[in-house]
């Protein structure tokens, strides 16, 4: 897989010179992975329809502005998964005292 480009990366496919920016990834069961790349509005300011590209077919023209940091996010999703988490609500719900009503907050 080409690890330059992200999403939200400028790309231009190196057969048909479509060029536009990296919206959606794919990947398939079978490890192949497309971008689906958005040209710019056309001269009436109409989106246009974004194009499935295999990433091996893709250049990197300019790096978007905003990435999205993929390590940072797994992590936080494996944290996520590791963590207890409370039942929201019901007796166990820490807001709630030993006689079932609600605790006040100090202010």
């Amino acid at each position: 897989m080409n690890k330059e480009i992200m999403l939200g990366d400028i790309v231009k496919d190196t057969y048909t010179n479509f060029t536009g920016v990296a919206t959606t990834m794919m990947t398939f069961i079978n490890d192949c992975v497309q971008f689906e790349v958005v040209p710019k509005v056309d001269k009436d300011n109409k989106p246009q329809e974004g194009v499935f590209i295999d990433v091996q077919s893709l250049k990197l023209v300019k790096k978007g502005k905003k990435h999205l940091d993929y390590e940072k996010e797994q992590r936080a999703i494996e944290k996520e998964k590791n963590d207890e988490v409370d039942p929201p609500g019901g007796p166990n719900h820490k807001s709630l005292n030993m006689s079932g009503h609600y605790n006040r907050r100090k202010r």
